[in-house]
């Protein structure tokens, strides 16, 4: 597993890497994002980019963990353009 360890630094800087298919390192990945983000405007637009890279299940799973951890996650232009690609998976 320690070989699919992503350098969050650089994640959250714009450099973005290859994603994974299997399922424990998303969560992995994900799970790190959440820890390492900091709330930052440029941390919510890196949030949202990577979400287009992700299969929808980890970037739901994402940005409703993260809006746990920082409300203001939601006021953020991205969020709107997100909301509109995966509100569906969130209502209920």
């Amino acid at each position: 597993m320690r070989r699919y360890m992503h350098d969050m630094a650089a994640i959250f800087e714009g450099i973005y890497p290859s994603i994974p298919k299997q399922p424990a390192v998303l969560y992995a990945l994900v799970s790190a994002m959440i820890a390492y983000y900091g709330g930052s405007e440029a941390h919510k637009g890196h949030v949202f980019a990577i979400c287009d890279l992700l299969p929808k299940e980890f970037a739901v799973m994402l940005v409703k963990d993260l809006i746990v951890k920082d409300e203001g996650l939601a006021t953020h232009g991205g969020f709107e353009v997100w909301l509109a690609k995966y509100g569906e998976y969130i209502i209920g």
